[in-house]
This record gives structure tokens, sequence and C-alpha cells, in this order.
């Protein structure tokens, strides 16, 4: 089951998922991003300050138990 909207409290929370599915699914993590300064994932890491890696695996591991 994918995680939605309702399931986040913020809209802020729900864009930080969104672009960390968008890295994802696009597998782009190690692509460079238009402007050539970082991968994907390093722009996802500056830009909400989160780990990318973790996030995505804690993300991972929430749909997992909403599912069950």
């Amino acid at each position: 089951m994918a995680l939605e909207r309702r399931d986040f409290e913020t809209d802020y929370e729900y864009l930080v998922c969104c672009m960390a599915r968008d890295i994802y699914k696009d597998r782009k993590k190690d692509q460079i991003v238009p402007s050539g300064k970082y991968t994907w994932a390093k722009w996802f890491d500056k830009k909400f300050g989160l780990d990318y890696e973790a996030y995505i695996h804690e993300l991972s591991n929430s749909a997992r138990e909403r599912s069950a």
C-alpha cells in the first residue's frame, strides 16, 4: 500500500515524501541535478536536512507497517 496525503500531518511532510519517491522511482539518486553541483540524493540531503537513504528506508518501513 502506498502512502497518501492523509498519512502525513503536514503538507511539508508530504512534499518531502513525494520528492523522495520521485527520486527513487526514476532511479536518479546518483544522477547529477541540472545545475551540475550535486547528485539528486545529495540535493535531497541539503534541501530537506535529511539523509536520503535513511529517509527512504524509514518511508519503506512506514508503508509496510500500514499495509500489515
